[in-house]
Parts: structure tokens; C-alpha cells; sequence
């Protein structure tokens, strides 16, 4: 999976909840955008927050998201119909900051629209009065989101067996309008689906890295995942981002080649999907991951005195703490502080299934802009070594 492009309107509704000195009222069909609800959160507690969504059910899959955004402080409600295509569906999009300004365009507040040709820009001073009274007389007669979403698992099912079964209600519903408005009404449809479609695969990829979390799912020998714990499961452990060197340093070991050597034989007695060998006392080993159906080309480096370095190769993903890449490159798949690597520990046993984590949880960020694996923050290194710019490898 290549990362996408990114448009910058989630960053632009950010500084203007930043900005807002006392109150922010937004109307949106479509609330997904786990960044940006977090966001409001965080503005929830210090100023007036108004959220007015559609009351189309997709916006079930934020449930929790939505309900802890209300226990902050945040009054969310819903207005219109269930549906876009059915009359009387609330589709706009925009905020207004502080009563003053106002803010708006095509882009839903959702994880898919950041990677789509939108536009969110100011409304000119002339059009805030009439937003703002848009607002009100919809904010008027709406109703408390959680209204119908007593359970919320019940109702996401719907969502996603309605989703499957939807190619006839398509057709008889845009048989019901004329040719132009059959435009604008496939166009908010088609919309919908892709947002179902997203978060249907987020479920997915979210279930498979938990299971891998829980050991439930194992590596298979052949590199793919399978629901049971016949192969290779993962160990608990956190990621980590620090700024430790994790270059091969210092002299060789005495022990360098036959550590390498016991590595690679434990490696390819479990795991046929990679190709090892030893240059110059380091073990190099490469294959392609695939617990999906997208396939990451990783080129794995041990030599004894330090730990894995992991490199994905392609897709090219640029070094970010966020995604827990170290400056050079190489992943940060576990925490020092946890874990004191030895020569001996097991790399087909740690470091091959925490691979597949880091991508399935990759993949996740790709999709939501947030990291939901369990981690280390950012630049602990004293809880890790006292000397600068080591860390600590177990003789």
C-alpha cells in the first residue's frame, strides 16, 4: 500500500479549533475522522462545542468516539433523514468559529476525505449571518445523536448487511428522480458507500492486528497469517520511537558468525516465505509480508552485539516517529526499556511477527492518522540507558 497524497483541510479545521476563542458549531453529515474528533475533544473542555450530524447510521462507527466527545463537554446532535437520497438528508459541511467566521466546501469530516480532490475554505462575511441561521433552525429540531443508537453493535451489523445488499435499493432509488438530480444523488450515494467500504476494512485490519495482540492468529510458515496458533504468534511487547543509534557499531564479536548462522537456521526451519544468508558475519534475511492483500518487501540485518534492524523496502514509507521509524530507517518494534536483546533471543520467535503487527497497525494509520498500537512515547532514553546514544544489549 503506497501512501496516499494528503489534502491539508484536516489541518486547516484543527487551527481553527485552536483558534476559536468561545464557541465552535459545526454541521456535518459524516463525523469519522478520529483526529479531528480527538481535536474537539481537547476544545470541548475550554470552549463551546456544537456538533450537528446527519442521521444516517454510518456515523455508528464513532459511537464511542462521539459519546466520550459528549462527556467532555460537547452537545452532538442529529437532524434529517437516515439516508442521502432520501428527502429531507442533512449534507452540509462547514463551521462556524466564534459566530464570526465560517468555514466550508465538499470535505465530510472523515478519515477518506483527507485523500480526496476537497475543498474547505472561508465563506465571505455576507454568508455567515445566513449559515448561522441554518444552523439554528436545524440545531432547532434536532434530536440527541445517541437516539436509536441504544446498541450500537446491533446497528453497525445493519449498516454493513444493508451495505451488501444494496445494489437493487440503488437502482430503484435513483430511478425515482430526473436526470440531473440523479447526478448529484448517485454522487452522495456513492459517497456513502465508500465510507461504509473504509470502515468495513479498518474493521477488518483493526480485528487481525488485535488477534495478533491476543495470539489468536499465528505466522504461517509460508508467510500468511492463519486464525490459529499452530504457527508463529506474537509476543507482547510495545513499539518505541527514540533517538537511540540502532547502526551496527563497534568491533565484531567473537561469537558473531555462529550467532548469525543459529539465527538463520531457526528462521528457515520456520518461515520458507524468506531468503537468508550471511555476508561479513551479519545475517540478511528478505521476503515479502503479507497479512493482507497488500505485500511489504522487508530486508531484515542482524549481527551480533545489537538488535534486528528491520527495513521496508517497498512501499516506500519516509522515517516518522508517528508510524515508529527510526531516522535511518529501520522499524522501532520494541521498547529497549522492556526487552534486553541478547544474541540468543529468538528472532523468529519476536522480531518476524512484530513485523506484521507494524504493518497491520501501518496500514491502520494510513487510514485513520492515528497509531493504535500500544507504544512507548517518543524520546525516553533515560528510561533506557544511562550512557548517551546506546542502548543496552544483554551479553
Amino acid at each position: 500500500m503506497m501512501e496516499n497524497i494528503r489534502n491539508n483541510n484536516r489541518e486547516q479545521i484543527i487551527s481553527l479549533l485552536d483558534k476559536a476563542e468561545n464557541r465552535i458549531q459545526i454541521a456535518v453529515s459524516w463525523l469519522t475522522d478520529e483526529v479531528i474528533i480527538s481535536k474537539l475533544g481537547e476544545a470541548a473542555q475550554r470552549k463551546k462545542v456544537e456538533l450537528l450530524l446527519s442521521c444516517d447510521a454510518l456515523n455508528v462507527w464513532r459511537y464511542s468516539s462521539i459519546r466520550e466527545l459528549q462527556s467532555k463537554g460537547a452537545t452532538v446532535l442529529k437532524t434529517g433523514t437516515n439516508a442521502p437520497g432520501v428527502k429531507g438528508f442533512m449534507h452540509a459541511k462547514f463551521m462556524i468559529v466564534d459566530g464570526k467566521v465560517a468555514y466550508g466546501g465538499s470535505f465530510n469530516f472523515t478519515d477518506g476525505a483527507n485523500y480526496n480532490y476537497e475543498n474547505f475554505k472561508e465563506y465571505a462575511n455576507r454568508e455567515v449571518q445566513s449559515l448561522t441561521n441554518d444552523y439554528q433552525n436545524w440545531w432547532s429540531t434536532a434530536k440527541d445523536y445517541t437516539i436509536d443508537f441504544e446498541n450500537p453493535d446491533a446497528v453497525k451489523k445493519l449498516v454493513v448487511q444493508s451495505f451488501e445488499m444494496q445494489e437493487k435499493f440503488r437502482e430503484n432509488l435513483l430511478s425515482t428522480f430526473d436526470a440531473e438530480q440523479r447526478k448529484f444523488v448517485a454522487k452522495d450515494v456513492a459517497e456513502r458507500d465508500a465510507l461504509i467500504k473504509a470502515e468495513i476494512e479498518k474493521e477488518k485490519i483493526r480485528a487481525t492486528a488485535k488477534a495478533m495482540q491476543s495470539a489468536k492468529v499465528s505466522v504461517a510458515i509460508t508467510g500468511l497469517l492463519q486464525s490459529n496458533t499452530s504457527g508463529v504468534v506474537s509476543k507482547p511487547h510495545k513499539f518505541y520511537g527514540g533517538r537511540l543509534h540502532t547502526k551496527f557499531h563497534g568491533q565484531k564479536q567473537p561469537n558473531s558468525y555462529s550467532s548469525a548462522m543459529m539465527q538463520k537456521r531457526e528462521i528457515e526451519k520456520k518461515f520458507s516465505f524468506l531468503k537468508c544468508r550471511i555476508e561479513n558475519d551479519t545475517l540478511i534475511c528478505r521476503g515479502k509480508f503479507k497479512p493482507n492483500a497488500n505485500a511489504y518487501d522487508v530486508r531484515l540485518e542482524f549481527r551480533a552485539g545489537c538488535f534486528p534492524q528491520v527495513y521496508v523496502l517497498n512501499p516506500s514509507i519516509k522515517p516518522n516517529t508517528d508510524i515508529h521509524i527510526y531516522s535511518e530507517g529501520s522499524l522501532c518494534l520494541f521498547y529497549p526499556g522492556d526487552l534486553k536483546w541478547r544474541d540468543t533471543t529468538s528472532i523468529s520467535e519476536n522480531t518476524i511477527p512484530w513485523i506484521y503487527e507494524w504493518i497491520l497497525f501501518y496500514e491502520l494509520y494510513l487510514l485513520t492518522g492515528i497509531w493504535e498500537g500500544e507504544y512507548v512515547p517518543h524520546g525516553n532514553v533515560k528510561a533506557i540507558a544511562e550512557r548517551k546514544n546506546e542502548y543496552p544489549i544483554a551479553a
